[in-house]
């Protein structure tokens, strides 16, 4: 049994026997056995008859009160939980941010030390992106467009 059960019972067992203290003034209440009991005459017939209505609805009380606990309790868990995701998303992300200095014929990146670096190099080392390459066919076109091979391919598509 974890700290937090322990807690949950005692207080279970507390709030029990506050409802049970306050089941015997009740009953003494409604018996109308109050100013009886004073007086030192006590209708037992009529303080057990309160007493068993005051408990009856001091359990109810206790079983309204245990399971909106159990509700909010099971609310907060999942509050915990979700916020444990986000922060370790959270702690996962990295990204680029403002304004990055890009030449405008090579591309190249200039990073904040004052040096020139590749865009890939430089956007894999300041985020998780990872690059792949390729090449689009205007830049196969510029590159390859002289070459006997490449345009026998293109004849072919």
């Amino acid at each position: 049994m974890n700290i937090s059960s322990k807690i949950k019972t005692l207080t279970a067992i507390r709030l029990f026997l506050l409802c049970v203290f306050s089941s015997v003034i009740m009953s003494c209440i409604i018996s109308g056995g109050m100013s009886l009991f004073f007086y030192g005459v006590v209708k037992y017939d009529y303080i057990i008859t309160g007493f068993i209505a005051s408990l009856f609805i001091a359990t109810i009380i206790i079983y309204i009160i245990l399971s909106l606990t159990k509700e909010i309790n099971s609310g907060n868990n999942a509050l915990q939980k979700k916020n444990h995701e986000l922060t370790i998303a959270i702690s996962e992300l990295k990204q680029l941010k403002g304004l990055l200095p890009i030449c405008s014929h090579c591309k190249k990146i200039r990073d904040d030390n004052g040096y020139w670096n590749q865009i890939e190099s430089y956007i894999q080392q300041h985020s998780e992106a990872e690059f792949s390459h390729g090449m689009c066919p205007d830049c196969s076109d510029n590159l390859y467009s002289d070459q006997d091979w490449y345009i026998e391919m293109k004849k072919e598509q």
